[in-house]
């Protein structure tokens, strides 16, 4: 579960409210869509969904505590969050990052690998993919951790219309797999928000 209750979030002290005054829950197993303007809060309102900002005023409760690792979020462009050399090093990053042992880890990266048909790509270069493949490696090396919701920031900005429709092919699966993940998408388009059920609107930091 997301609740955001009366948040307030601003970049500076004496700049304007990107966030302002919103309260809203989001259950379990809920799909978003998350619409809006240019400059309307919609990737800060993401950014505090996942952890990455700190409200100045309100609070904003994961499962009933602050934001933590139950939160994965893929952004508008890979390159700005692929960290590894190699697609098989990325996919490991998470595990490694919490002390998962190798035995356990390699097994659930192969996992991971064939899950999103990226087995091919183990021992390629992560600056040596395209676009559309950065962004399925990406995805991949977020859901490895099992993470219960999903923050996506127009992570098909950078695609082409083929890459884009990979990508959301691939996000209608993982909805069916994991009924209980909670996916909230940023979006500019109306053809990717009719894949949803539910949609927020944000204009000047509110929920209008």
């Amino acid at each position: 579960m997301i609740r955001f209750n009366h948040v307030v979030f601003r970049y500076t002290p004496d700049a304007p409210r990107v966030i302002d005054d919103v309260s809203l829950t989001i259950e379990k197993g809920e799909s978003v869509c998350v619409m809006g303007a240019n400059g309307s809060g919609k990737s800060t309102f993401a950014r505090l969904v996942a952890g990455l900002l700190q409200p100045v005023r309100g609070t904003v409760e994961i499962n009933g505590h602050v934001p933590s690792n139950e939160v994965g979020i893929l952004f508008q462009n890979p390159d700005n969050q692929i960290v590894a050399v190699t697609v098989e090093k990325e996919i490991a990053f998470a595990l490694e990052n919490r002390g998962v042992p190798y035995e356990e880890m390699n097994v659930r990266v192969g996992q991971t690998l064939e899950r999103f048909a990226i087995a091919h790509l183990r021992k390629r270069l992560t600056s040596e993919l395209s676009g559309g493949e950065k962004q399925r490696v990406a995805l991949a090396a977020i859901m490895v951790s099992e993470p219960s919701i999903l923050v996506l920031d127009e992570p098909g900005s950078f695609l082409d219309e083929a890459g884009k429709t990979a990508l959301y092919n691939e996000l209608a699966k993982l909805r069916e797999q994991n009924p209980a993940m909670i996916q909230v998408h940023i979006t500019q388009y109306p053809a990717t928000a009719r894949r949803y059920n539910r949609m927020l609107v944000f204009e000047k930091g509110k929920i209008v």
